[in-house]
């Protein structure tokens, strides 16, 4: 019996010490760079994805001067060829470009050069 306490007096100060640990930012800043914390977030509903697109657009007349630079984010996991096709994919940044800088491009006047895309994986915050 006795050794059955001491096992319990031990998982409850394990305990104890682990959330007391919780209150320190730097544990905490490292326990969600962990895959149990993405394990946990993704059960939870609150994993969520963009893409973040940094590129420049030309005219199709005048190769040579770009007319914007731009850096937009999409709501989508993936924008690759796998996923989707590249004229969707133009199609949808020349959308964001349009919305974000106020212009008009359109695919068959422009087209998008330097294209640098990056995958992002994020969690809600206001449930969190």
């Amino acid at each position: 019996m006795e050794v059955l306490y001491d096992i319990l007096y031990k998982i409850v100060i394990a305990l104890v010490v682990g959330l007391l640990s919780f209150c320190f930012k730097p544990v905490r800043e490292k326990f969600k760079k962990t895959k149990l914390y993405s394990f946990i977030m993704r059960k939870l509903g609150k994993e969520r994805y963009k893409v973040i697109i940094t590129g420049s657009v030309f005219h199709k007349s005048n190769q040579r001067n770009e007319i914007c630079t731009f850096e937009v984010e999409l709501p989508y996991k993936d924008i690759s060829e796998d996923s989707m096709p590249i004229s969707r994919s133009n199609d949808l940044i020349i959308k964001e470009v349009n919305k974000k800088y106020g212009r008009k491009f359109n695919t068959s006047e422009y087209w998008l050069n330097h294209i640098g895309c990056r995958n992002v994986t994020y969690y809600k915050k206001d449930d969190v």
